[in-house]
């Protein structure tokens, strides 16, 4: 690393870049954010994106989607495909910008073709919805969700997983919900860790097991998510409560 310092320092934004990214990798957000900074003003395509992603999620500055905006199309005028799928979905969700699936599925078709599987899902999650007037196919959601996650996109996983729990346009399985939401869950998405916890405590593909359904329903719960929340204070999940499995159980 300090190899990467001594170089940064005399203003190489490949270096900086390098810099940037080593401090990314320990959590150390405030060297991070000065080093990709340092790049991207000098036109570095990578440390604008992680600039935006920065601003996006507030590491190390107050949030400020505005910025996240400016910097994503910096670096995807570059053909930076992350920032290029960071726009899809800033006008997939509305984000910033009004809410435009044309522009969204502009800057998806523009990032998977260069291999960005998270927007191919993205492009499912357009016509799962039927957003702005598209009508709904989920038979053509459930082939993109499908490609995607094949290609290891967590978020796609997850969606194709939500498909076959739902059983929404396909038949319900909860063996294929398992099988997809099981990579999510582990990496945090916890949407994924949800799911897990409920089938366990319904015996849903699995045995009922309440020391898994509790690992994975705190795991969610933790991360903020509101139905894992109201879960864990309904009396019928009471034993999700044992402090012990808690403080010292994990999954094998």
């Amino acid at each position: 690393m300090k190899n990467f310092e001594k170089d940064a320092k005399t203003g190489d934004p490949e270096a900086q870049l390098n810099a940037g990214l080593h401090y990314d990798e320990i959590k150390d957000y405030d060297k991070a954010f000065f080093w990709f900074n340092k790049a991207a003003i000098q036109g570095n395509a990578e440390s604008q994106y992680h600039l935006g992603r920065y601003y996006a999620v507030g590491h190390s500055v107050i949030e400020n989607l505005k910025e996240a905006y400016q910097w994503y199309i910096k670096a995807a005028d570059q053909g930076h495909m992350g920032a290029e799928g960071n726009l899809g979905n800033m006008y997939l969700y509305g984000y910033y910008v009004d809410q435009d699936m044309k522009e969204a599925q502009k800057w998806y078709e523009k990032a998977y073709k260069k291999g960005n599987a998270d927007a191919l899902g993205h492009m499912g999650k357009i016509y799962e919805m039927g957003y702005d007037g598209i009508t709904p196919d989920i038979d053509l959601a459930h082939d993109f969700y499908k490609m995607a996650a094949e290609c290891e996109s967590l978020i796609s996983q997850q969606f194709l997983a939500v498909l076959y729990f739902q059983g929404n346009g396909v038949d319900k399985d909860y063996s294929e919900a398992a099988k997809w939401f099981k990579k999510p869950a582990e990496e945090g998405f916890s949407n994924s860790q949800f799911h897990l916890g409920a089938m366990y405590a319904e015996g849903l593909h699995f045995e009922k097991n309440l020391k898994l359904a509790a690992y994975w329903i705190n795991l969610a719960r933790k991360d903020g998510h509101e139905l894992a929340e109201q879960a864990w204070n309904l009396d019928k999940y009471r034993l999700f409560k044992y402090e012990v499995y808690l403080k010292t159980y994990k999954p094998t």
